[in-house]
């Protein structure tokens, strides 16, 4: 995962692409807000502790968007509905398709810089071991600066994980021109570094499809009825609620970013979709909800074909009529 978050990131990304697509880490940032606040909505409609809120949370605020939006592209490369997304009359279903690519590739560098770290930080439970000792009125200042220095560098370090520091060096990268020839010019020695990264990450999506099915398999599914009504909330608002926000709110603002129906179409696509796989490596990072997660996920997986069919025909029909 974190040569894949390496390869497909830092090389498509530089200071022109971060300016001109500002629509990209906007909208993703506002759909992640509401789905936040619809999690803190469901905890305390479903009167949830604060653990499993934060659960609640996760499972809305990180969905599938490059697994499942690269795969939609592809598949729809070769149909008829590529005219409605194409961006005037010189445009093929190929430039389609890669500018398309290109928009979720972006949206990824967001969606894994905060999956990584605030995804992280809400499905980590709280032990005896992380509580703050209190500091007395009379202690001295220094020793207070301590205290405050070594929270800091602990709840940093509780944080950073590889796919989290991968992210991190490839925003580093991609947009600092020298560290981008070093890495990804033809002539440059540690080319084969890249080369190497690159065919690693290539394998990191079916790896993760197929380990994901492996824990379907043989994680053992949450069998309280408890359960029951966490799925259906955050299947309802990723499949019902933040899509119809996210439809709405991309044909409202329309005018104010490029005339391009593809971006329009990913801008929807980053409201939509069941929870992300990656989740599953998020319990397993954090030892925490793996047996709610992998009923989420099992729930979500079953009902993705028909919910993104009928997502995908909505998405298509209403920029169909707005052009």
């Amino acid at each position: 995962m974190p040569c894949f978050l390496f390869s497909g990131i830092a090389a498509n990304i530089d200071y022109e692409v971060l300016i001109r697509l500002w629509p990209i880490p906007t909208f993703y940032l506002a759909f992640i807000t509401i789905s936040g606040i619809l999690g803190v909505f469901g905890g305390k409609l479903l009167n949830l502790s604060i653990s499993d809120t934060k659960f609640v949370m996760t499972g809305i605020m990180f969905n599938d968007i490059v697994t499942l939006s690269l795969s939609i592209l592809r598949s729809m490369s070769h149909t008829s509905a590529m005219q409605i997304l194409s961006w005037g009359d010189d445009d093929t279903p190929f430039n389609s398709v890669k500018r398309g690519t290109s928009y979720i590739l972006l949206s990824s560098l967001i969606g894994n810089l905060l999956r990584w770290s605030l995804g992280a930080f809400l499905l980590r439970k709280k032990g005896l071991s992380e509580e703050i000792p209190y500091l007395g009125t009379r202690a001295m200042p220094d020793r207070k600066l301590q205290s405050l220095f070594r929270r800091v560098v602990k709840a940093v370090r509780g944080i950073l994980n590889p796919p989290l520091c991968a992210a991190i060096f490839a925003l580093v990268v991609g947009t600092v021109p020298s560290f981008k020839f070093i890495f990804f010019n033809e002539s440059s020695p540690l080319v084969i570094i890249t080369k190497i990264t690159e065919y690693v990450g290539s394998i990191a999506v079916p790896l993760t499809l197929v380990t994901l099915g492996a824990h379907l398999k043989n994680f053992p599914r949450a069998k309280s009825q408890k359960i029951l009504p966490i799925v259906f909330y955050i299947m309802s608002c990723r499949f019902i609620i933040m899509p119809i926000i996210g439809i709405v709110t991309v044909l409202l603002t329309r005018s104010w970013y490029m005339n391009d129906p593809m971006l329009w179409f990913v801008l929807m696509l980053f409201a939509s979709g069941p929870t992300a796989v990656n989740c599953m490596n998020l319990v397993q990072l954090t030892n925490t909800f793996k047996e709610e997660m992998a009923t989420l996920l099992f729930y979500s997986y079953i009902t993705v074909v028909p919910m993104i069919t009928f997502l995908l025909m909505g998405l298509l029909f209403m920029i169909d009529k707005t052009l």
